[in-house]
């Protein structure tokens, strides 16, 4: 914003403080009355507090709103901050401002604000480490730095579909206890893997960077844009969790089925790495949600299925649709607030290449085909007619869905939103498995 366009607006305010360092290095604030010249200047009535002599002092003006609320806490916040010179004429000061800054919390929210401060508050430890000629750096305990990183809760979107998978292999008379954890540990390292590398190639690309509006759901994990976390520790710590969960996989490749097993481990490696990652960057391409959905769908159900019955079933490839796309909408829906951002950055999600009327359409589509799965399922004989208990979460994906219409496009609006839709996958997911559970337990 413009110095001009700044002075528009001091008009808006009744208050004014004047501000500066006296002759003996202490600082002055006093109220002022005031009011914008034709010439863009500000005449401030001098304070009778002021006894010295302020012609040709470098001063600061500060213009400040705040409305207090009855039940605590504030709104309306705004303020300007003009720096300049000032001249005397009679009893008042004629105030020259060549530099500014502010805030308007009807403008601009105050998350999106302390976003835009992150670049100055590194410049800011930049400097300070020079002038104190030691480190000095941001930091989090470590539990609580690990838990942003690697969005350690987001792993409930690889464990409801390797629960599945097993679900799915227990109806069909196959199930090992250590296989179960070996393929949870496995499946949970990669997804690791998937995060770190996604902040890692994201920052690179500066989709991340330009993003001013993240949420705890959208915009990554931002621990390498607050300083807490170097892009190669980031990228270390992907490359780590991959070749932990590689090395489980290599396992299983050796004493399940090495030909189809390593088939599966090749795929993903190449889904955690190319979703982002150079040349291909498949989110860049418009692909990414039909990569998640295939990912976190078909590979990992009929990957946990294969562990434990040594074979491919189209049957799991048939359950899997409900929550790969499940899984998938969470990515859609989530992508929506960071249309701008990814739009600048040339990343070509979904919800940037359609407009709103589109992207709630495609949302509406999403979910008739998720419910719509199990009944083809029931009617075809391909999954049991008890599967037809996952419809109990219809009600909440209808509720889900127009909670994305109402709060589209507003980050801070759509987090609740945002949480709801990651609920309604566990909730789908947690249904459709117990059904598997029911059915072997008490087959027909």
């Amino acid at each position: 914003m413009t110095l001009e366009d700044i002075l528009s607006k001091v008009g808006e305010f009744e208050d004014a403080v004047l501000s500066f360092v006296d002759e003996d290095g202490y600082p002055f604030s006093l109220p002022a009355e005031f009011s914008v010249t034709a010439s863009g200047k500000i005449h401030l009535t001098r304070p009778e507090a002021l006894k010295q002599s302020l012609a040709g002092r470098r001063v600061n003006v500060i213009f400040n709103s705040i409305t207090p609320l009855p039940g605590g806490g504030y709104t309306d916040r705004r303020y300007i901050v003009l720096w300049g010179e000032v001249a005397e004429e009679g009893d008042s000061l004629l105030f020259s401002p060549d530099r500014h800054y502010g805030w308007n919390e009807c403008e601009v929210p105050f998350p999106q604000y302390c976003e835009s401060s992150v670049p100055q508050a590194r410049r800011y430890m930049k400097r300070l480490r020079e002038e104190e000629n030691k480190q000095v750096e941001p930091h989090l305990p470590a539990p609580w730095l690990i838990l942003r990183a690697t969005r350690l809760p987001f792993l409930v979107a690889t464990w409801i579909p390797v629960l599945l998978g097993t679900a799915f292999a227990a109806f069909n008379g196959f199930f090992d206890l250590s296989l179960f954890i070996l393929t949870v540990l496995g499946a949970s390292l990669a997804h690791l893997g998937v995060n770190t590398a996604n902040d890692f190639f994201d920052h690179r690309h500066g989709a991340d960077m330009i993003n001013v509006t993240p949420t705890p759901y959208s915009g990554g994990s931002r621990v390498i844009q607050y300083g807490l976390v170097s892009p190669n520790q980031m990228l270390g710590t992907s490359v780590t969790s991959v070749a932990l969960a590689a090395m489980i996989g290599l396992y299983l490749a050796f004493t399940r089925g090495f030909a189809e097993i390593l088939l599966l481990i090749a795929v993903g490696t190449f889904l955690i790495f190319f979703y982002t990652a150079s040349p291909i960057r498949l989110v860049y391409h418009g692909l990414g949600e039909l990569a998640v959905a295939f990912a976190f769908g078909p590979l990992i159900v009929m990957g946990t299925y294969f562990v434990q019955a040594q074979a491919f079933s189209l049957q799991a490839v048939l359950a899997s649709l409900p929550v790969g796309i499940l899984v998938a909408m969470i990515l859609y829906v989530n992508e929506i607030p960071d249309i701008r951002w990814d739009r600048e950055a040339g990343k070509k999600t979904l919800p940037v290449l359609l407009d709103k009327e589109n992207i709630l359409k495609g949302h509406t589509w999403s979910l008739a085909v998720t419910y719509g799965v199990v009944l083809l399922g029931v009617a075809s004989g391909m999954m049991p007619p008890i599967t037809m208990l996952m419809l109990a979460a219809v009600p909440y994906a209808v509720k889900v869905h127009r909670s994305v219409e109402e709060t589209f496009g507003d980050p801070y609006a759509m987090m609740p939103t945002m949480a709801s839709n990651i609920r309604l996958m566990i909730l789908t997911g947690i249904l459709l498995t117990t059904a598997y559970v029911l059915a072997t337990l008490f087959p027909l």
